[in-house]
């Protein structure tokens, strides 16, 4: 369907049925995980919830809910779609695959249960949440690759060319970085005329090559990683200027640099205010929470255009992301004001 005008009018009276703050708020000022739990029952989340619930429940079903109604509702947006919306939202989509592939590699090479594995995947790309727990029950890295050869997965061939090089370092950024570049180059070249909806997506595929590559030079600058930094091309930032982030002495020299310079990426506040509050705010945590609000603002743009689509995508995973961590921080005992400074509404 190409019938944006449609389409759209379908995918707004989904978005109405979104969390607003306030209900996000009155989950959050519930005391205990048992209270979230009767809530999510009567809400949209409710027949999720009551299968999630057969197989045990606190935290755990509460997590399996999340991501079977998230599946389940980007699955429906991709079956509402045809011709150009379904083929430019399953490029973006795809990056989810990269994503839960790269949180497997690193499950496996440090040895953790799968259900720990497979409670930060987010199952939303092809690699549904069946192919993704075959995965999480591979002994090692080399498994899970070969299991991706045999579905002929696309990402297996990078893999399998770089494997030689991660078994000689043992450094999985090796593995990473090699996805990440598949798919990024991948994803630019099949949205590179100037139609409005290709440009629209190509856009918020740039704005995350640059959030990856300055979270990459932040990792480098306060020592978080020893390896020479290896920057993703095709981003709005280009190699050179990112390079030279790196030869900064302090991570707020970076943001000094980033927000005097005319290259300044989009969350240029957020990243001043971590300089400003470094003891109360994650850097990486801002850099997505700003991503988050421009990708799901989207939907208040051309109501003819696809950016309703992604716009809604964005407010349903930021949707999905609240839920979780709301839910996780109750589960552990977090403060509730600690929890709240988490949470991303947009």
């Amino acid at each position: 369907m190409d019938d944006y005008g449609y389409l759209n009018a379908r995918i707004r009276a989904m978005n109405g049925e979104l969390f607003q703050e306030a209900v996000l708020l009155d989950l959050l000022a519930q005391a205990e995980l048992t209270q979230m739990t009767d809530s999510l029952l009567s809400s949209p989340y409710g027949e999720d919830l009551s299968l999630a619930l057969t197989g045990g429940n606190g935290l755990g079903a509460i997590e399996r809910a999340l991501r079977r109604n998230l599946q389940r509702t980007f699955r429906k947006v991709l079956r509402m779609c045809g011709g150009e919306p379904y083929r430019l939202t399953s490029i973006l989509l795809s990056n989810w695959d990269v994503f839960n592939i790269k949180t497997v590699l690193r499950g496996k090479q440090r040895d953790l249960p799968q259900e720990e594995i497979l409670s930060a995947l987010i199952p939303i790309g092809e690699l549904d949440e069946a192919k993704l727990s075959e995965l999480t029950r591979q002994d090692h890295v080399k498994a899970v690759v070969d299991t991706l050869a045999t579905w002929g997965s696309p990402f297996a061939t990078p893999l399998t060319q770089a494997f030689p090089e991660y078994l000689e370092k043992r450094q999985l950024s090796i593995l990473e970085k090699t996805l990440d570049e598949f798919y990024f180059k991948w994803a630019l070249s099949q949205t590179a005329h100037e139609a409005e909806n290709e440009q629209l997506v190509r856009t918020i595929i740039r704005e995350q090559i640059d959030y990856l590559n300055v979270v990459s030079a932040l990792k480098i600058v306060s020592g978080r990683e020893k390896v020479k930094a290896v920057f993703i091309p095709g981003g709005f930032l280009s190699l050179s200027f990112l390079n030279s982030l790196c030869q900064c002495k302090s991570p707020g020299e970076v943001l000094d640099i980033l927000g005097k310079t005319g290259l300044v990426p989009p969350w240029e506040k957020e990243l001043l205010a971590w300089k400003e509050q470094p003891q109360t705010s994650d850097i990486q945590r801002l850099l997505e929470a700003s991503f988050m609000q421009k990708w799901a603002g989207m939907i208040r743009k051309d109501p003819l255009s696809i950016s309703i689509i992604l716009g809604f995508l964005g407010r349903k995973f930021n949707e999905f992301v609240n839920l979780r961590i709301i839910a996780r921080g109750k589960a552990h005992g977090v403060p509730v004001d600690t929890i709240r400074g988490e949470l991303v509404f947009v």
